[in-house]
């Protein structure tokens, strides 16, 4: 780690053949949270790089969490995604999975009390839409 401007440096390795990455899934040890603004990948000859821009908190993975999402995702861990476009025809099967669990995760059912660590956004209903005085106005949104 680099104390100076707070980088870690790590090295793994990933078969020959396993392509250009497009997501990097990511959890925690430490005992607090903590800002982590983008990750950067090299390939092993440093001729090409790969940007995640994470800009997010990373909680830390409680002891007795377990995989909860697709039984190998853990709710407390983080995946980050390339800035590479893809039409949906295009997009490698991998990376819709991860998408789609990324959203379902995000998007919650609406029950249950949230939780510091939780990345979720419900929606609710906006009725501050019209003219103000008038005993009726729209409603914007879902109607629970």
């Amino acid at each position: 780690m680099d104390l100076e401007n707070g980088t870690y440096v790590i090295s793994f390795s990933v078969p020959r053949d396993f392509g250009e990455p497009g997501a990097i899934l990511v959890d925690s040890t430490n005992s607090e949270e903590f800002y982590l603004q983008s990750i950067t990948l090299n390939s092993p000859d440093s001729s090409t790089e790969y940007e995640f821009a994470c800009n997010s908190y990373i909680n830390q993975k409680s002891p007795t969490s377990t995989p909860k999402i697709d039984n190998q995702i853990s709710v407390t861990d983080r995946i980050f995604f390339t800035n590479k476009v893809y039409l949906p025809s295009d997009t490698p099967p991998g990376l819709q999975k991860l998408r789609t669990l990324e959203m379902e995760h995000l998007r919650g059912d609406g029950t249950g009390e949230r939780q510091v660590v939780d990345r979720i956004y419900d929606y609710d209903v906006y009725n501050d839409l019209g003219i103000v005085g008038v005993a009726e106005r729209p409603t914007l949104g879902l109607s629970r």
